[in-house]
């Protein structure tokens, strides 16, 4: 579809033309979507609504990327608390202590310290501590 307009042409019947002729050549057959209903009909009109829909579909983020580590990293600690095998633990708190030094290499605004990282050994003795209190409890 990119052949110019022919200058006698006028611009509707050109794209009636290049619809028709891609509808020949079957570039309408088989779309994603075909025969689903619409999306969202039912919320209310936003003029962003492609971006959210372009942000949900990519799994994109508008959040400053230190602020979606650390969410990240609280998510890791409590995930790493309720697991119940011991290796499980001990891997989520290394990717932990991962993403505090990237988080730590992103220049951040002043009001944000730096994240220290955590004593792997001494998380997994609090994990063990824990899990005995569970056990017993």
């Amino acid at each position: 579809m990119s052949e110019r307009k022919p200058f006698q042409q006028t611009w509707n019947s050109w794209i009636d033309e290049q619809v028709a002729k891609a509808q020949r050549e079957g570039a309408f057959d088989n779309l994603p979507g075909t025969g689903k209903p619409l999306k969202n009909l039912d919320r209310p009109y936003e003029e962003d609504w492609w971006l959210r829909e372009f942000l949900e579909r990519e799994q994109l983020s508008v959040t400053p990327e230190p602020i979606d580590l650390r969410a990240r990293i609280t998510q890791l600690r409590e995930e790493a608390l309720k697991v119940t095998d011991e290796r499980e633990a001990r891997r989520r708190f290394v990717a932990m202590n991962a993403l505090i030094a990237r988080l730590n290499g992103i220049p951040q605004p002043d009001a944000m310290a730096p994240v220290a990282p955590v004593d792997v050994d001494e998380e997994i003795r609090a994990w063990r501590r824990r899990r005995g209190a569970q056990r017993n409890g």
